[in-house]
């Protein structure tokens, strides 16, 4: 760790070594957060809940946001000059950017851009991350699993993969995350307080800083580009989980930037509960055919 000298008023200057957030992860939800009911029209939204986005380097950060801006800028000009935005407060969310048709109309322009994006990120020494579970199916008084219950130990299971990811680095880490307005996230942040902190948590959780914190996307590219790798690994789960006649451009895109021009964190995965299998990023866009997750 890095030592700094820090000097008050009058005083001789004391060296005192300082450990700083050297990883810094962007997370963002994908999936659904709420019951997965498939043959309701209300709860039938996705049948994972996650966290993902990308670990880099506090170093690489600035280099690495003044890339994304400059794409975006080229990407959406027209777009930021019709909206009358300044264009580091203007975002295009990832659900709109892995649309089918905007794949249809702009899926070339998408998977350029992207892929750039990928190869930036591994060059600054950074990579994908994330880890969903397939939610039982069935209202909460069915699974007995609320949606608060979801986020917390989703949430705890993350910050868990990337104590491991930050131990194996022997770094340190901080969680920033795309900000959001519900009471599931709110408690479930709330709770990582007592986990992070407690004497009975694992040894390794100490590399994580803090608490996650919460950023607005619009103001950060960083995160928008993490709300874009959620979007896209949403679509590629719900085609391999659901297998509907949609996204089947998803899982192969999601393989490509997160394993072939990109770098995936070897521990990311898809956790299906009843049959104890993990599925990794290339599982993902390899398996052919819909994923069961039932035995």
């Amino acid at each position: 760790m890095a030592t700094h000298q820090f000097q008050g008023p009058g005083n001789p200057a004391p060296v005192v070594s300082a450990e700083v957030p050297v990883l810094v992860a962007y997370l963002d939800e994908f999936g659904h957060i709420g019951p997965y009911i498939p043959d309701s029209k209300k709860y039938r939204h996705h049948p994972i809940f996650g966290y993902g986005g990308f670990i880099i380097p506090a170093e690489g950060i600035r280099p690495f946001w003044a890339t994304f801006e400059r794409l975006k800028d080229q990407h959406f000009g027209s777009e930021i000059a019709a909206a009358n935005a300044h264009p580091r407060r203007w975002e295009k969310k990832g659900s709109e950017l892995f649309s089918d048709g905007n794949w249809s109309s702009n899926g070339r322009s998408v998977r350029r851009h992207v892929r750039h994006l990928a190869r930036e990120l591994k060059a600054a020494d950074g990579g994908f991350f994330f880890y969903g579970e397939v939610k039982p199916e069935g209202a909460e008084k069915v699974t007995g699993v609320s949606s608060a219950d979801r986020s917390r130990s989703t949430l705890k299971s993350t910050i868990r993969h990337l104590a491991n990811y930050a131990e194996w680095r022997n770094d340190t880490i901080m969680i920033l995350m795309d900000q959001v307005n519900n009471s599931e996230r709110s408690e479930a942040i709330s709770s990582m307080a007592s986990f992070i902190y407690s004497k009975d948590t694992p040894e390794n959780t100490r590399r994580v800083v803090e608490v996650p914190m919460q950023i607005e996307s619009i103001r950060y590219g960083a995160m928008q580009f993490a709300d874009w790798y959620c979007a896209l690994l949403s679509r590629a789960t719900e085609k391999k989980f659901v297998n509907e006649d949609k996204f089947n451009w998803a899982p192969e895109f999601f393989k490509t930037i997160s394993c072939e021009v990109g770098a995936v964190d070897r521990k990311s995965r898809i956790w299906i509960p009843d049959r104890q299998l993990a599925i990794s990023a290339s599982q993902l866009g390899s398996i052919s055919g819909k994923i069961h997750s039932t035995p």
